[in-house]
């Protein structure tokens, strides 16, 4: 994890230079295939290195509900930004909070 704060940090350099805000260039976000409590713990991790600033949930179809999403935006106060709701790129979606809960029940 040093090694990935590290590269955010070089990276954060290079848009300096460039002239480009970091936080313009820079989303940190953590793609997630499947829910479960290991995604929790991932987040965690991921955070104290990176400050992740999004969550992408590639599988909210099927079995997979993605109740973890839960606990990590209210634990961690890291948002979910998209899901993916298929099997194609054309299936990723922007998270709408209200759709998943309805979804639920």
């Amino acid at each position: 994890m040093i090694e990935l704060g590290e590269l955010l940090g070089l990276a954060a350099d290079a848009a300096g230079e460039l002239g480009v805000g970091a936080a313009k260039l820079l989303e940190r976000a953590l793609f997630f295939d499947q829910g479960g409590a290991q995604c929790f713990a991932q987040a965690q991790h991921f955070t104290k290195a990176i400050n992740v600033t999004g969550i992408f949930l590639a599988k909210l179809d099927g079995t997979a509900k993605g109740g973890i999403v839960l606990a990590i935006q209210s634990e961690l106060g890291i948002p979910v930004k998209v899901v993916g709701i298929g099997e194609t790129a054309d299936d990723l979606v922007p998270f709408d909070p209200e759709e998943f809960v309805a979804a639920l029940f």
